[in-house]
């Protein structure tokens, strides 16, 4: 036979399958078991081509006590529970492009699943309208549903059109090759309990023009191949990981195919991923707040884990600005440490908070590779385990805070337009004054910012030891012998291995500086007139296209 022919009759079988689907409707509201003939309309039980809907307005439970087969079930105004029985459910999809189930069109819909296995393509949460919300609860061990039939891993979307609430708990499994939620709508997914697991094997869309809320508690575990959060502006999206042990609960993003940003936390709306005595595992690149006007947010709380094995961006992609990115480590945080080469990189609208736990960048024994910063902050107190390129942000160890202490284990390099903001509140030395303590060479150029805080007015013979290293070179622009600052003036002096300032005065101070300041100190001279010069029609456009 031809291949013309082959064709042919593969459209007449299927046509034929598609002409001889039947819609068959539940007709007890008290319910019963599922192949029970008089309880569909037909007064037959439909079969494994045909469509099956439940659209009693009450609450009912539909037993099985065999296996079955169809093409697809719809859920539209009914409070549905199905008792598997230890039995599986079987949804092909396949006279009806793949959508094997929807859980509420129009109106408010539910479904409860437990005792046994879904097996299904496309599955659809509040498809229709925006008014309708789709409930999906899966509870027990036993329990699970699987979007993997005829060879095929099917989508899953939650919140169309409408709204999706979703339940999984108590060791039930879902599981499908791709989907999103809150696409136009919400979306509100909640995981509890120990061997819960939801699992999306590829690319996930967490709010594409929606919103999203996960809720991931008490040992639960889910894992993307590749997520995006909040792709568009005014979409949001938030994963809420709560553990009951540190770093048994589990957040994993497993990128098979490396692209380039796997993990995007804010793409174009607002997203944040919130880590409470839980664990972040992703084996690809992750960007935290990549387009502009975006915001993206990764928090670290009491004594989580994060670990992103390739390179990270924040407040941008791998290569240019964005959004306002934050990541917050009051936890441990490993982040680019497989290979040499690999990076985090800090753009202006970016900021790294350190709050007392270590930041690793060390792909081998003894080396670490670095964090950039181009613009943005790095702030806080704790251990950093990397080179720090201060290219042109601001290294604020600890200002804010009640422990003034930045560790870095390695080389911390200040290029000319980077800043080092100190603050000093009292004598005691990273307890009320700021103190960058470098194991490594540390190359000093640029700016030292300082504040004196909480009211506090150095003695005159009072000593700060600001920084520490095994070896100081170079120094600061706008202090080479002494800064002058909005509360006065200290004396600075350059050790091999400490740099210290001294002998403060209130006069002369600093309240503002000039407007054609460029090196900040204080005095507009040939010093800025040389910077001026250096930078004449520079052009900082991005793209370098658009520049004259």
């Amino acid at each position: 036979m031809s291949r013309g022919s082959n064709f042919f009759v593969c459209v007449l079988l299927c046509a034929f399958s598609i002409c001889f689907a039947d819609d068959y409707y539940w007709i007890d509201s008290d319910g019963g078991e599922m192949g029970d003939p008089t309880k569909w309309d037909s007064s037959a039980a439909p079969g494994e081509d045909d469509y099956v809907y439940f659209t009693l307005p009450n609450a009912y439970t539909v037993w099985l006590d065999d296996s079955y087969t169809h093409d697809r079930l719809h859920v539209e105004g009914s409070d549905l529970t199905l008792d598997l029985n230890g039995n599986n459910y079987y949804l092909d999809g396949t006279a009806d492009y793949n959508r094997a189930a929807i859980i509420g069109d129009t109106v408010d819909s539910s479904l409860t699943v437990f005792g046994g296995g879904i097996y299904s393509g496309d599955l659809f949460l509040g498809r229709g309208d925006s008014q309708a919300t789709g409930r999906l609860n899966l509870s027990g061990a036993e329990t699970f549903w699987i979007g993997h039939i005829n060879n095929d891993y099917h989508g899953f979307y939650y919140g169309d059109q409408g709204n999706a609430e979703v339940s999984i708990s108590d060791g039930a499994y879902l599981e499908h090759g791709h989907g999103s939620s809150g696409i136009y709508r919400s979306a509100l997914i909640t995981l509890d309990g120990e061997n819960t697991k939801w699992y999306v094997d590829g690319y996930f869309g967490m709010s594409i023009y929606g919103n999203t809320k996960v809720n991931q508690t008490n040992d639960a575990y889910v894992q993307f191949g590749y997520l995006e959060m909040a792709e568009f502006m005014h979409s949001s999206a938030e994963i809420n990981v709560a553990g009951i042990r540190h770093h048994t609960t589990e957040l994993a993003i497993t990128n098979d195919w490396w692209d380039p940003i796997s993990l995007s936390i804010g793409m174009g709306g607002k997203a944040a991923i919130n880590l409470t005595r839980s664990k972040l595992y992703h084996t690809g690149h992750t960007a935290i707040a990549l387009k502009p006007g975006s915001r993206g947010e990764l928090n670290i709380y009491d004594g989580s884990w994060a670990d992103l094995e390739g390179n990270v961006a924040v407040g941008g992609t791998l290569d240019s600005p964005g959004g306002k990115g934050l990541i917050y480590s009051g936890g441990d945080l490993h982040a680019a440490n497989q290979n040499e080469g690999e990076f985090v990189v800090v753009w202006p609208n970016g900021s790294i908070q350190a709050d007392g736990g270590e930041i690793v960048l060390e792909y081998s024994a003894g080396s670490a590779n670095p964090i950039i910063l181009k613009g943005g902050t790095l702030e806080g107190w704790g251990w950093i385990a990397a080179d720090v390129q201060n290219e042109s942000g601001i290294v604020m160890p600890g200002v804010t805070g009640e422990w003034l202490s930045l560790g870095i284990k390695y080389d911390y390099q200040q290029g000319p337009d980077g800043t080092l903001k100190i603050g000093i509140g009292g004598p005691f030395s990273a307890y009320r004054y700021s103190v960058l303590k470098a194991h490594g060479q540390a190359t000093l150029d640029g700016f030292l910012d300082v504040d004196l805080l909480d009211g506090y007015v150095p003695g005159y013979n009072e000593v700060f030891t600001i920084i520490e290293a095994p070896s100081i070179s170079g120094q600061f622009v706008n202090a080479p012998s002494q800064v002058i600052f909005e509360g006065g003036t200290f004396d600075i002096s350059y050790g091999e291995t400490e740099v210290i300032l001294t002998h403060f005065r209130q006069e002369p101070s600093c309240p503002a500086y000039p407007l054609a300041d460029f090196n900040r100190d204080c005095l507009v001279d040939l010093s800025d007139l040389a910077v001026m010069a250096g930078q004449w029609l520079r052009c900082g456009y991005e793209p370098d296209s658009a520049c004259p």
